[in-house]
């Protein structure tokens, strides 16, 4: 039962966020902290605790101005003073590693890198298999699969309606549970996808920046 409950919250954490984020417009961008790669047009960009090779059309942004409005989604979904509510919003910010955005997408695509150590203790296959029983019984339009990219075992979840699409890729390390989230459209979906695994191939996570 505990498993399903936090599978639950996982998932609708997921799409609080996901349609939260996808319903604001204006990104504070930054120019991020970059190592070139010509070759492959792609750059190192360094986030909280972690790195992760992206396209040279992404930049960083500041999320800082966007976290009352995730709050404000937060709190009209699961209600404010309750203890999900109090658990998600408590210490929000410290748990995003990294936002910004593609500008080279005619509709800005969104990446979100956050971590959660409140789903360290589960293995990933028993966390994969809650949110498959809570998908099935909800008859949720979020897919998912339990996936494997450069040794690291990942579950990919997939949401696709017609007013926005997200991929996510989840996977433990350490005591944390990461999530690298991308927002955009569905056409855009359907054309970058297959870059969003290419991408993860490159995450490195490093445990002594973690907490900078």
């Amino acid at each position: 039962m505990k498993r399903k409950l936090i599978a639950v919250i996982c998932v609708l954490l997921l799409t609080t966020i996901a349609c939260g984020l996808q319903s604001m417009s204006g990104l504070l961008g930054m120019t991020p902290t970059a190592t070139p790669t010509p070759d492959l047009g792609l750059v190192r960009l360094q986030g909280r605790g972690m790195s992760i090779m992206l396209s040279n059309t992404y930049i960083g942004a500041d999320i800082t101005p966007d976290l009352p409005g995730i709050v404000e989604v937060i709190k009209n979904f699961f209600g404010e003073g309750s203890e999900i509510y109090n658990k998600l919003v408590d210490g929000i910010e410290e748990n995003i590693a990294w936002w910004g955005y593609d500008s080279a997408t005619p509709e800005p695509t969104k990446l979100l890198v956050f971590k959660n150590d409140q789903f360290s203790f589960l293995p990933l296959t028993a966390i994969h298999l809650a949110i498959q029983t809570v998908i099935q019984k909800q008859n949720n339009a979020i897919e998912s699969k339990q996936i494997t990219l450069e040794g690291r075992d990942m579950i990919r979840l997939n949401y696709t309606k017609d007013d926005g699409a997200w991929v996510v890729y989840l996977f433990k390390e350490g005591d944390q549970l990461w999530g690298f989230l991308w927002m955009t459209s569905p056409s855009t979906m359907q054309i970058t996808t297959s870059m969003y695994e290419t991408y993860m191939g490159t995450v490195i996570i490093d445990p002594v920046a973690q907490g900078n």
